[in-house]
């Protein structure tokens, strides 16, 4: 008696999509000390949240791009891994970043679910991959330079002041 096995098709766990981003003024990145202090929230029947669900353990929305990829230490970039799940599971496109100083810009994102098995596939290699990306209304540019090693986008956020 022979038995044969079937070989099922595997499909890939993916992680959370990352925004990846530099704030740039007059084409300059902001300092270390403004970076280090950004805060992110988004509102939610009208209450401004300002922390990540309980059921995640970040405790910091924005926190400098090297916890998540040490090739982009201290180059300024900043990251937050939850905005996708934001933007698909509770449809929230807008959010904010307030500086130490008070000063507030706006962040404006889409995201398109592509599944597991294509978005293995996909530079982000995630299933929810960024589609829109704006800062202040305007569509935000990729970043040249620094570039992520992984592929994943680098978007760069000009301040106007």
């Amino acid at each position: 008696m022979s038995l044969f096995g079937c070989k099922k098709k595997r499909i890939p766990t993916l992680p959370p999509n990352v925004l990846f981003f530099l704030i740039t003024e007059d084409g300059n990145r902001l300092p270390d000390s403004t970076l280090d202090n950004i805060s992110l929230y988004y509102y939610e029947n009208g209450k401004k949240i300002s922390s990540p669900p309980s059921n995640l353990d970040d405790k910091k929305w924005v926190f400098p791009a090297t916890r998540s990829s040490s090739d982009l230490a201290g180059k300024g970039v900043l990251c937050s891994g939850y905005i996708d799940w934001l933007v698909y599971g509770k449809n929230v496109n807008d959010f904010y970043l307030e500086y130490p100083n008070g000063d507030v810009d706006t962040m404006y994102v889409e995201v398109k679910y592509l599944g597991h098995e294509e978005g293995a596939k996909d530079r982000c290699y995630c299933a929810y991959p960024f589609t829109v990306v704006k800062f202040n209304g305007k569509d935000a540019p990729e970043s040249v330079d620094p570039k992520s090693a992984t592929g994943k986008p680098i978007y760069v956020f000009e301040k106007n002041l």
